[in-house]
């Protein structure tokens, strides 16, 4: 069982020095960060708001009040989503003005949230509700199997995992029908897409089931370490954090065989990569580092019990207007905190 941790803030690490170089104090126990051209938003769960910062100052240009502990966020255009998992419902900013303009009823203690086209698809703890963003209106309430956690896309489908049914949905994006149900390991949690195959992390069975999208079957399970958290793809390998031990497995996808296995500090809670280099945050007041050409690890120090993870390229300022020219070196804003052992934030949410 883990503790509240009373963390309110975010640093901003230089990738070229690898050290910290801003520290911005945000509100309380910080949840997610995303990023769009100038501006960071963080969620802050325990004070029912979202941070606004400008990457131009490395500052808070603005609080704003949403829902009940808000979780999720996505930026489509102008306006961003963030899902509010004590009040099951969906705040819309307007990032010009910084208000919340809507607030859209969805299920019960939603989580996660993912924008495909013109829809907002979100994971509550029974269902998914899509919403259409050029109405904001609920257009349909997907049933899946029990628990839903993540989904994917590809094409005209949405790839579901559901924890408690130990199954992948197969959903029809177009009719709003699950079409196809696969069985997977056991609790399955974080899924991704890549060159034709989905991969979901099962954090029960310990391991990673490998879809084919061309069939809808799995072709292949990997064994990992106890407890897998999270999975990214980089060329031809994916990579796997788990906690007990915390280490990250390298799998090689042609043979579906882990090759290479990297201990890990502390525990594990989430995970980025940006120009090969994946990093690796934990509880234990560094990050790790592993260049994933040479699998050569490194740690970078930074505060206590670090979190989500965002990238952005360092932006210069224009007689006072942003612009996002991509000029180096790049920079690393780094959530800290959160609710350890309830949810873990990087590229991707997870339960």
């Amino acid at each position: 069982m883990f503790n509240l941790l009373e963390v309110l803030s975010v640093s901003k690490i230089n990738l070229t020095t690898d050290t910290v170089v801003k520290t911005i104090a945000v509100g309380d126990n910080p949840h997610i960060i995303v990023i769009n051209n100038n501006i960071a938003l963080v969620s802050n769960y325990a004070s029912n708001s979202v941070s606004k910062i400008d990457l131009t100052s490395d500052t808070v240009v603005s609080t704003i009040t949403v829902g009940t502990n808000p979780k999720d966020i996505v930026i489509n255009g102008n306006f961003a989503y963030v899902v509010n998992s004590g009040s099951n419902n969906i705040s819309k900013i307007d990032l010009q003005t910084n208000t919340v303009i809507k607030t859209i009823s969805v299920g019960i203690n939603p989580d996660k949230i993912a924008i495909n086209g013109n829809f907002i698809y979100v994971i509550d703890i029974y269902n998914i509700s899509k919403i259409d963003v050029t109405t904001d209106l609920v257009v349909a309430t997907i049933t899946v199997g029990s628990s839903p956690i993540d989904i994917a896309f590809d094409g005209n489908f949405g790839y579901v995992t559901n924890a408690n049914s130990n199954t992948v949905s197969k959903v029809n994006l177009a009719t709003n029908i699950v079409e196809t149900t696969i069985n997977v390991g056991t609790y399955p949690a974080q899924i991704i897409i890549d060159n034709g195959f989905a991969y979901i992390i099962n954090r029960s069975s310990n391991n990673v089931s490998k879809i084919s999208l061309t069939t809808d079957t799995v072709v292949a399970t990997i064994t990992v370490s106890n407890r897998p958290i999270d999975i990214f793809v980089n060329n031809n390998f994916a990579y796997v954090t788990s906690w007990d031990p915390g280490n990250t497995a390298k799998i090689d996808l042609t043979t579906d065989t882990v090759v290479k296995s990297t201990s890990i500090a502390g525990i594990i809670t989430s995970v980025g990569v940006s120009d090969n280099i994946a990093y690796i945050t934990n509880a234990a007041n560094s990050m790790s580092k592993i260049d994933l050409a040479t699998d050569i690890l490194s740690s970078i120090n930074v505060g206590s019990d670090s979190g989500g993870i965002a990238f952005y390229t360092s932006i210069p300022s224009n007689n006072g207007n942003s612009t996002a020219v991509p000029i180096t070196p790049l920079g690393l804003l780094m959530l800290l905190g959160g609710i350890l052992g309830s949810a873990f934030v990087g590229l991707r949410r997870k339960k």
